[in-house]
């Protein structure tokens, strides 16, 4: 099971702009976590409707923004409860399991069984990483087509789809390995004490 990278530790300028991309004029916000009984994880649309049969409310579409530090930004298409009072929970389980997720309200897209693909942002000039977010978007794309076709992969497809997966692991190691020494570099010309405020700040906004 594909697991996201980390929740963003506060909102930068480069989650701003990606976030104004997507959907203009409307700001993130943190949500915290708090798995339904019987919430199953990735399912988010089915355990929110599930939820809302039971104790009402409604649905409200929208995007995790994920961080990779020092990476990329990866916004994932979501769907979380909208209580009866209005305010939004996280009602779907993580793996890993997280406290809390950053999340992007969108009203102009939803969900109806077609998907919408994860949209990435590169933190930083490297062709390694652009060919690695080229790869996730090929796999996304692969995974997509036969949701909206209604299609179920046949042995070559699935096999295909599994070359490429194995290729973004194996990707992925390098672009970690590319960015263990961009970090060692950085800090050798800037410091351990300023990398290191820099990229750790726990500030949280916008709690709901």
């Amino acid at each position: 099971m594909k697991r996201m990278p980390p929740v963003p530790h506060h909102i930068t300028p480069e989650i701003t702009r990606l976030c104004q991309r997507i959907v203009p004029d409307v700001n993130p916000m943190f949500l915290k976590v708090t798995p339904f009984e019987l919430a199953i994880s990735r399912y988010c649309f089915p355990n929110v409707e599930d939820v809302v049969k039971k104790r009402g409310g409604g649905l409200q579409h929208g995007w995790q923004i994920w961080e990779w530090p020092h990476h990329m930004l990866e916004a994932e298409f979501h769907g979380v409860w909208k209580r009866p009072n209005g305010k939004y929970t996280d009602i779907t389980p993580k793996e890993p399991p997280v406290q809390d997720i950053l999340f992007l309200p969108d009203d102009i897209r939803n969900y109806d069984g077609i998907p919408f693909y994860n949209v990435r942002e590169p933190l930083r000039q490297s062709d390694l990483l652009q060919k690695y977010i080229s790869l996730s978007d090929e796999i996304d794309q692969k995974m997509g087509k036969h949701c909206l076709d209604g299609s179920r992969l046949s042995p070559a497809s699935s096999q295909e789809l599994q070359v490429l997966q194995q290729k973004q692991s194996d990707m992925k190691l390098l672009v970690q390995e590319e960015l263990d020494e961009y970090m060692k570099n950085l800090i050798n010309r800037e410091g351990s004490n300023q990398i290191s405020h820099r990229t750790t700040n726990p500030r949280r906004i916008g709690v709901r």
